[in-house]
């Protein structure tokens, strides 16, 4: 982290504290030095007007995101590279600190407690958050690296579009709106927007994704390793809409998918994936 700004202090006692401005700028987590990457960086963070009412309600007029990127890398494995070891270390913590404080707690069962021996600890109400509004700029963007199959299969998406809000934990009536916006590889632009209730039991929203000109041949390791074909050509489209009335899904999705060709890579895969469908696998696929 490269700077740290705090504006605009007011603490009226213990019953509210307002911040007018909290910035951080060239935030970046798990970097890699030898690649010039991070697994997820952040070259400046604005939230703007920060009140914490009671010790119990936490509010924020706006989260500015600008220039989040994240560079994920998988190994031959499948795993993330320092992601993986670092959740390890961090279970391995946990599972030291829970052993000791289990030792402790028996430690203390053993010792004759000279307090009350009916008072016990009250549970804390949870703190409610409202935010009421997130964006992210469009200089973000994530970008993928996978290793696990051959060859290499690299991309990245591209931030257009990030809109999110408002977020309110304390009234779950609140409808929270998305729009998200970028662009896949070079040429497909996927597009999600829609609205959701984040907090009730039962849950009710629409959600509409659009995805558009998305080429195949990058994605042919993949499908060789699943029906042992290679795509040559092709792009894929598709059009999706669901609804959700407390918490039932429904929907409907539409795709395309033109100018596919295909060719054999793995015939004993092939084999294997035919006897267990009604007609020719590259057959089937050629009906798409």
């Amino acid at each position: 982290m490269k700077e740290l700004t705090l504006s605009s202090i007011d603490v009226t006692g213990l019953n509210q504290q307002t911040l007018s401005a909290f910035e951080i700028k060239q935030f970046s987590v798990l970097p890699d030095s030898e690649q010039n990457s991070s697994l997820l960086s952040l070259e400046h963070l604005h939230i703007d007007n920060i009140q914490f009412d009671h010790l119990q309600n936490l509010l924020i007029n706006q989260i500015k995101l600008k220039g989040l990127t994240s560079t994920v890398k998988m190994d031959k494995e499948g795993k993330v590279l320092r992601l993986d070891d670092t959740l390890n270390a961090l279970t391995s913590q946990n599972e030291l600190e829970n052993k000791g404080s289990a030792n402790k707690a028996i430690a203390n069962e053993s010792t004759p407690n000279k307090s009350n021996p009916t008072q016990k600890n009250q549970p804390k109400d949870d703190i409610q958050i409202s935010i009421n509004n997130v964006t992210i700029d469009e200089n973000s963007f994530i970008a993928l690296s996978d290793d696990s199959i051959a060859p290499t299969f690299n991309t990245t998406f591209d931030l257009q579009n990030f809109q999110l809000g408002p977020i309110d934990s304390a009234n779950e009536s609140t409808t929270t709106q998305f729009n998200i916006a970028g662009t896949v590889g070079e040429f497909s632009q996927l597009v999600t927007q829609g609205e959701i209730q984040i907090f009730p039991t039962k849950k009710n929203g629409h959600i509409k994704t659009t995805l558009s000109s998305m080429a195949l041949p990058p994605l042919s390791p993949y499908a060789a390793q699943a029906i042992g074909y290679k795509l040559e050509s092709g792009q894929f489209n598709s059009d999706m809409a669901v609804s959700i009335t407390d918490n039932i899904l429904k929907g409907n999705n539409k795709v395309v998918i033109a100018n596919l060709d295909i060719m054999p890579q793995d015939e004993e895969l092939i084999k294997k994936l035919t006897t267990k469908i009604s007609m020719p696998l590259d057959l089937a696929l050629s009906i798409l």
